[in-house]
């Protein structure tokens, strides 16, 4: 979950929908997310929520809805390769810094800065059941010690206007 800055309202996800509660009367409000609604951050004005889900065509995408629910959610960024995400932090920042959020609001709540994530180069890792030994191991992209890391970007969106992308110099 995450709360605006006045502490006034919070988003969160219950059951892969989006809700937002006002935290003085605890009014809960279902917003419109078409499901699977992963890391809600609210914006600091309590205006708006930005959150990753599925788009229509199955790809990763992040959203941002306005938190009356009167209009559906806007797009901001949407990924077809399965191995890019956006908005979500990645494993080593998780792991290693105590990071879990990939994407933050500006002040105004105007701009939404948005990890962007691609694990192309990361070993794939073979994991299977010992409950199950029969079922198929599942592979994830583990970046061991040593190893390549995920490739990771930020881009600057303007909720209701072009996007920035920030170049990092990593050297």
């Amino acid at each position: 979950y995450s709360v605006d800055a006045g502490g006034r309202r919070a988003a969160f996800a219950l059951g892969g929908d989006l809700y937002v509660v006002d935290l003085s009367t605890g009014a809960t409000t279902g917003l419109p997310s078409g499901g699977a609604v992963f890391d809600p951050v609210i914006d600091p004005t309590g205006r708006r929520v930005a959150y990753v889900g599925p788009t229509e065509a199955g790809d990763n995408g992040l959203f941002v809805v306005d938190v009356d629910g009167a209009s559906p959610s806007r797009l901001v960024v949407s990924e077809p390769d399965p191995l890019v995400s956006w908005g979500r932090a990645e494993f080593i920042a998780g792991e290693e810094m105590s990071r879990t959020r990939g994407m933050w609001w500006s002040p105004d709540g105007d701009r939404l800065l948005a990890e962007r994530v691609a694990e192309h180069d990361v070993d794939v890792w073979w994991i299977g059941d010992p409950a199950h030994p029969a079922r198929t191991p599942q592979s994830i992209r583990y970046p061991a010690a040593g190893t390549v890391n995920a490739s990771v970007g930020l881009t600057l969106f303007a909720v209701e206007a072009a996007v920035e992308p920030i170049e990092l110099d990593w050297s």
